[in-house]
This record gives C-alpha cells, structure tokens and sequence, in this order.
C-alpha cells in the first residue's frame, strides 16, 4: 500500500502547478479540508448501502475512473453498480483512514469492511483502497480510486 500512496503522491506533484505563488495553505485550511475529505468518505461507503445515486454524481468527478480489481469503472457505471436495488449492502464501516494532502489534490486511504448480498450470493468484502480528489471550482471531487480486496 505504501508503493501505491507513493505512486500516487508522485504522479500529483508531477501534475501541472495550479496557484504555484500561492502562499502554503494554513494548519487550518488543511484541517477543514481534512474534516470535508472525511465526510465525503462517508458519505461515499455509506450511499453504498443506501443506494444513493445523488450522493455519487455529486462526489465523483466526471472524468473519475476507478480500478475495482481487474476492472476500471467510469463514474456512470460505479454509480450504476451502488445504485442497483438487486444489490443489498447490510454493513458498511472503515477503519485506518488517512488524508494526505497536497495543494488542492488529496489521497484518501482506508481499509473498509461490506457485508451484503446480489443475486443471492454473498458479496461481502474487506478492501483498502485509495481516493483520489482535487479541488475544482472550489470543491472537492474524486478523480479516482484503486480498491484491493483483502479477504480472498
């Protein structure tokens, strides 16, 4: 997981500057964007469980892709799949979350623990994953994630 926050981490500074004069944001910008990182979070787990479609297109930008093990999603199929009544998520819950910011980019990593069922068949799942996001248009979205199940 380290290579991969480091990966990650690399490939934002290597991104085009935006505000390089800017001076350094405060201990408290970054703890408010902190506390609005962990609340997307949440709401992103939680619209798992409660199919919350609104939640989704409103966090994921609309270029966000995600890798879900050997598959990459676009933002209309993630919503899609976590909107899908015939999918039932009973528990949803994380633990080890860390921010790490840089500039107006953000990687959020945690391990997150589903319990469910589709079709009749159990999905549940422990995942660590890391989110992506960026400040744009003064708003933070995500751009990306990369989830790996643990439990297999």
């Amino acid at each position: 997981m380290r290579s991969l926050i480091a990966c990650l981490m690399a490939a934002v500074l290597m991104m085009p500057a935006y505000g390089a004069m800017a001076a350094p944001p405060s201990a408290a910008s970054q703890a408010q964007d902190r506390e609005v990182l962990e609340k997307l979070n949440a709401r992103w787990l939680k619209s798992y469980k409660s199919h919350d479609a609104t939640a989704l297109e409103e966090i994921l930008a609309d270029d966000f892709v995600g890798v879900y093990g050997q598959r990459a999603l676009s933002k209309a199929e993630l919503v899609a799949a976590a909107s899908n009544r015939k999918r039932n998520v009973t528990d949803i819950s994380w633990e080890n979350l860390q921010i790490h910011l840089a500039g107006d980019t953000a990687v959020v990593t945690a391990i997150s623990s589903l319990k469910g069922s589709q079709d009749g068949r159990d999905i549940s799942a422990r995942n660590q994953y890391a989110d992506v996001y960026v400040r744009r248009d003064g708003r933070w979205v995500a751009i990306a994630a990369h989830v790996i199940r643990l439990d297999r």
